[in-house]
């Protein structure tokens, strides 16, 4: 199992190197991917203008951000929302190209926090294996049902309204 970012845009290429490759593709609530990428922003990369995660298709983003420091930038925050969706965009497509016998399975986030031993036997199902995982998986899964789904990173109102905004226009 590898978490790759770097390669969630290449699974067609990865499935013809690899062909019983499985891709999992965690689903989140977009509001709450694009909070989690403006925090990592601010605590990974030094500050909210600068570009953090998976790149889609659509980069470079058309202009430079200023760095506002601590202060709400709705600008950095409304271009996290169009990344969210445009990464949701360009892995539709990578998934609808992927060649079989390799496997592209949908979780959401809330379904693995849930019940990780029946998300684990879907994976496992689709790589091929028949018998049931769920005796032989060491699984803490309190653990994961504690797990806040929603987790939204604190973001500044201005943040969160420019984020909606652009989920908002996207779906209208």
């Amino acid at each position: 199992l590898v978490r790759n970012v770097i390669c969630g845009l290449n699974a067609s290429l990865l499935a013809g190197v690899h062909r019983r490759s499985v891709f999992i593709e965690m689903l989140r609530d977009p509001r709450d991917a694009a909070a989690s990428i403006l925090a990592c922003r601010r605590t990974h990369a030094g500050g909210a203008h600068r570009w953090w995660s998976l790149r889609p298709s659509t980069w470079p983003p058309p202009h430079a951000l200023p760095d506002t420091g601590a202060a709400p930038n709705p600008a950095a925050a409304a271009e996290v929302a169009r990344q969210v969706l445009d990464i949701h965009a360009d892995l539709d497509a990578e998934a609808a190209s992927v060649p079989a016998p390799a496997a592209w399975i949908r979780v959401p986030y809330g379904r693995l926090c849930a019940d990780p031993a029946a998300v684990l036997e879907e994976v496992a199902a689709a790589a091929g294996r028949v018998a049931p995982v769920r005796g032989g998986i060491d699984i803490d899964a309190s653990r994961l049902a504690s797990r806040d789904v929603r987790g939204t990173p604190a973001a500044h109102p201005e943040e969160l309204a420019a984020i909606d905004a652009v989920l908002a226009a996207d779906r209208g």
